[in-house]
């Protein structure tokens, strides 16, 4: 029986040249899996737990398996593991009960941003649960809870909130609100009871490795960084799980259309400080000595000039384009769990968060402490 080429060539074009990584379609298996998922981060987990109570753990394999006749080699594998354990469990101990450094940043008080507070109480009072206690603002782009432990074991932890000030004075009020109710929803793990826990385990880990780094313990920094990198790997499916059921309970705090629109904005806004924003104010800092184009105090009114709709359209299409990462959505991803094929383009805010959130004379001043602030960047770095 004979094959013409151009059907050989037709059934090339429909199979691929070359099976995908194996890694790669384990992921693409647990991600149609979700219990499956969830399995391999509690059994991912369990090394990081075993080096937090390595002590207590081994003295119990010591109380139970001592061997009837201690000169018995065969009798002492058990034992041998409880006596490695309590070595390991002796050697972490100081570090452990020493206080871990909570995330650093400017930190607000009430006084200084009470449009903030009362946001940040409605939020909690919306999904039943506090579950900030400091807020500290950053330099970057971010918005997240970020759970420190305090001593010893991951809970109870000190909860903070980190708040980049570009968010605040690049969205408007409702759009930062919609952000700020979602992810105090996620801290709060009501839109899911596990994978939320799960995924807070990724950065727990990380603080660990971070925490023995800073007091110059390489035993606990290298132990905690193998299980930080063999965590993270393992949880990516559940990282995108828990980020899709974050955006879904956000929807009790504001509607799924709502929702849409608030995602692309944060995208495209992003892309735009990314791409044209930062690069063209360090070529203007390059230039001039000392600089006269400050960041932080021109972002909302460069933003409202340079995001323009020719821009928000392409920049919506550039992000709707990328693809899934390996432990966070793509753009398009989110929108379609939402329900949504693809969102209105994105509009430019007319009255930004910041001046909602912050009182007049703080952000005056926060601004000019955080344009000082990256001018001594700037020329550390010549």
């Amino acid at each position: 029986m004979t094959v013409s080429l151009a059907h050989l060539r037709q059934f090339l074009a429909r199979q691929p040249t070359a099976e995908s990584p194996p890694q790669h379609r384990w992921q693409t298996f647990l991600a149609a899996h979700p219990a499956l998922a969830l399995i391999q981060a509690l059994l991912a987990d369990l090394p990081g737990f075993l080096l937090l109570l390595a002590l207590p753990a081994g003295l119990a394999l010591l109380a139970l398996a001592w061997p009837a006749d201690p000169f018995d080699p065969r009798q002492w594998p058990l034992p041998g593991a409880g006596l490695a354990l309590s070595g390991i469990g002796l050697w972490l101990l100081p570090g452990l009960l020493r206080p871990q450094q909570k995330p650093r940043g400017l930190s607000l008080e009430h006084a200084m941003a009470p449009g903030l507070f009362g946001w940040i109480s409605e939020a909690e009072n919306q999904w039943g649960k506090p579950v900030v206690d400091r807020i500290v603002l950053r330099s970057g782009w971010r918005l997240r809870v970020v759970a420190t432990p305090r001593r010893g074991l991951p809970w109870p932890p000190t909860r903070s909130l980190e708040i980049g000030l570009p968010l605040l004075l690049t969205l408007s009020a409702e759009q930062f609100r919609a952000l700020l109710g979602r992810e105090i929803g996620r801290a709060a793990h009501q839109h899911a009871l596990l994978t939320g826990r799960l995924a807070n385990l990724a950065r727990i880990w990380d603080q660990y490795a971070d925490h023995f780094r800073r007091h110059h313990q390489r035993l606990g920094q290298r132990l905690f960084t193998a299980v930080a990198r063999f965590y993270r790997r393992a949880a990516q499916p559940v990282c995108r799980l828990d980020t899709l059921a974050a955006d879904t309970g956000a929807i009790q705090f504001v509607n799924d259309r709502e929702l849409a629109e608030v995602l692309a904005q944060e995208a495209v806004t992003r892309r735009f400080l990314r791409q044209r924003f930062w690069p063209k104010i360090r070529q203007l800092a390059g230039r001039e000595d000392p600089p006269r184009h400050l960041p932080y105090a021109s972002l909302s009114k460069v933003a409202a000039a340079g995001m323009d709709r020719a821009f928000l359209q392409q920049a919506l299409d550039q992000a709707l384009a990328e693809p899934d990462g390996p432990d966070m959505p793509g753009l398009a991803t989110r929108l379609e769990h939402l329900g949504f094929r693809k969102p209105l383009p994105p509009r430019s805010p007319g009255r930004f968060a910041a001046t909602e959130a912050i009182a007049p004379e703080s952000l005056v001043a926060i601004l000019h402490e955080f344009d000082r602030r990256w001018v001594r960047r700037q020329r550390k770095k010549g």
